[in-house]
């Protein structure tokens, strides 16, 4: 894997933003979080940490090829508005995404956006959603809701 900073120029002031657009490899890459930076899994099964919330509703999530996000670490994290549309922009074609965390942690899936989502009940320790055939598996720890 690999990592570049980008700085983008805001016009007509004297902000700077620095993002960091992480390039993963074809094995099994993990990548920690962080609010600016982008992730781009590539190949394998690749896993983002998550350090902070997510509103999807209000920014587009910025990770692709994802197959595995971690909300586990000493806070509570949230994932809201993940909508069928956020599912194929985080996923590679065809892939399930799998959400672990644990209490404290919430995911609420949006049907607002691409389709909806259906509970397929429990499996293995997930809550399992469907929408067509992708699929989230959310660990049962994390508190989920739809609409």
């Amino acid at each position: 894997p690999f990592s570049v900073t980008v700085a983008d120029m805001v016009t007509g002031s004297a902000d700077t933003l620095l993002s960091t657009l992480h390039v993963g490899s074809s094995a099994d890459d993990t990548f920690t979080h962080n609010t600016q930076d982008m992730f781009v899994g590539m190949g394998g099964n690749d896993t983002v940490m998550l350090s902070d919330s997510i509103d999807l509703s209000a920014v587009n999530a910025n990770f692709t090829g994802i197959e595995n996000i971690n909300m586990n670490g000493s806070t509570d994290n949230s994932i809201t508005h993940l909508s069928v549309n956020d599912f194929l922009n985080i996923t590679d074609d065809g892939n399930t995404l799998t959400i672990t965390g644990n209490t404290g942690d919430s995911v609420s899936l949006s049907n607002s956006d691409g389709g909806s989502w259906v509970s397929d009940g429990e499996s293995g320790g997930y809550n399992v959603y469907h929408c067509d055939d992708h699929v989230i598996k959310i660990d049962t720890h994390v508190s989920t809701t739809v609409g």
